[in-house]
């Protein structure tokens, strides 16, 4: 298989996170990540660009594909709602072809008002009001929420008349167009979605169980929706024509009745594909293989998959260590359950593929053969260390190592710590910031 270069951008949002996280091990990839901010993205990206062009710019096609020019990429993957619609109108200045449906569906995905349009007639829609004046007093509590926007952003649950002309004056003084809606009290879920030449090949739906900020933070898979599948056909039946293609998604909720409802249709990845991905059907890897010109069929390996999603630490050192000083007992090996500490495993290895040496300081008793009988124990390769110092009771271990400026001793006894930073002046930290260590760069 031919190498690719995928450019993402933003490749910060939570979108470009779960891409990141979909395609960072395989093999033929590599994956680029450009933004116009600071951004997460930084942390995870090998390749990272933090300069990349606002959307908003005038210059906007030119200077992204001045960087797929440089950077010599293949494909280019929006990873939020807004980038996507963007870069599709500025396709014929760009080198790369966008990982995306056409722009006549983007641009009918991006706005609410388009995207009911379309589907007009067909069974699927919430009531929909034209004005303030269309809802009848016994239609309330409605919805309102802005025609081009995503998330819960500007969504309110509006329960009288006069909060609803409120809400539409101050909107139309930033002119900002809303939608009125049915108000749907019941569950709601995200369907996510991939087409390919031959049509609607997948559609998995799972259920919003908490959201923050727009994102589902905890989502189960449904894999008994037939009601959701058969939406997904009529969507598929009505946009496809336009040009719906790849990995798209689309939410729904539940009536007052019991009945889906569409809430909205997004031509992208989502934050949360990562339930389908941990089932086996990774999304983003399939929009790759039919850019290609492959054509994939999903393989769905658990019915059921729950996740939940929190905020991830990721750190920068002032400086990139060049050895590391570590502990055995109650650092690497965890003997409350006398097992192996994973994250301590993840930074040898990490140690290792950067050819950072690695010293393991120990007062493991016995003989060196004693020592190397507890590592095989653990099955730890005694390899991934450049050498093995066990240090008798009575000899502080500050005096057994010689550290450059750049290293780092790891210990779990605050006294071995404080020790080695009076002697060499090194940092010394405890097995409880090992994560501050980790680089998730790739």
């Amino acid at each position: 298989m031919q190498p690719v270069r995928v450019l993402v951008y933003p490749c910060g949002s939570e979108i470009g996170l779960e891409i990141f996280r979909s395609l960072k091990d395989i093999p033929f990839v590599t994956l680029v990540g450009a933004s116009s901010a600071p951004c997460p993205g930084e942390f995870c990206y090998e390749h990272y660009l933090g300069d990349a062009p606002w959307m908003t710019s005038e210059g906007f096609g030119a200077g992204i594909g001045r960087l797929c020019f440089i950077h010599k990429i293949d494909l280019i993957m929006p990873a939020n709602d807004e980038a996507a619609l963007r870069l599709l109108e500025c396709a014929e200045e760009l080198p790369a072809p966008v990982v995306s449906s056409s722009l006549e569906v983007a641009r009918v995905c991006r706005d609410k008002r388009l995207t009911y349009e379309a589907l007009a007639g067909c069974d699927v829609l919430p009531r929909i009001y034209a004005s303030a004046d269309d809802v009848a007093d016994a239609d309330f509590p409605v919805i309102i929420k802005p025609a081009v926007g995503q998330g819960t952003e500007g969504f309110h649950v509006v329960r009288d008349r006069a909060t609803l002309e409120r809400k539409l004056r101050a909107a139309a003084a930033v002119q900002r167009p809303q939608v009125i809606c049915q108000y749907l009290p019941g569950e709601e879920v995200t369907v996510d979605c991939f087409s390919d030449a031959t049509g609607l090949c997948y559609a998995e739906s799972r259920r919003r169980v908490r959201i923050k900020n727009g994102i589902a933070v905890r989502s189960v898979s449904l894999p008994d929706d037939a009601e959701a599948r058969q939406i997904a056909q009529v969507i598929q039946d009505r946009l496809g024509p336009l040009g719906l293609h790849g990995v798209w998604f689309f939410q729904l909720r539940r009536d007052d009745t019991g009945r889906y409802r569409l809430l909205e249709v997004a031509t992208r990845t989502a934050g949360t594909m990562c339930v389908d991905r941990a089932a086996g059907v990774n999304l983003p890897l399939m929009a790759i293989w039919d850019a290609l010109g492959y054509q994939t069929t999903p393989a769905r390996q658990f019915e059921t998959i729950e996740v939940s999603r929190a905020l991830a630490n990721s750190y920068r050192l002032p400086y990139a260590f060049n050895e590391l000083y570590i502990d055995f007992d109650d650092t690497i090996i965890d003997h409350r359950t006398s097992t192996v500490n994973l994250e301590a495993i993840r930074l040898l290895y990490q140690c290792a593929n950067k050819k950072v040496p690695v010293a393991l300081v120990t007062r493991y008793p016995g003989e060196r053969s004693d020592l190397l009988a507890a590592l095989a124990t653990y099955r730890i390769d005694p390899a991934l260390f450049s050498v093995l110092v066990q240090v008798p009771l009575g000899v502080s271990k500050a005096d057994r190592i010689a550290p450059g400026p750049h290293a780092v001793y790891v210990d779990d006894s605050f006294g071995e710590r404080a020790a080695v930073v009076e002697a060499h002046g090194i940092p010394a930290l405890g097995v409880d910031a090992l994560e501050a260590l980790m680089d998730w760069r790739q």
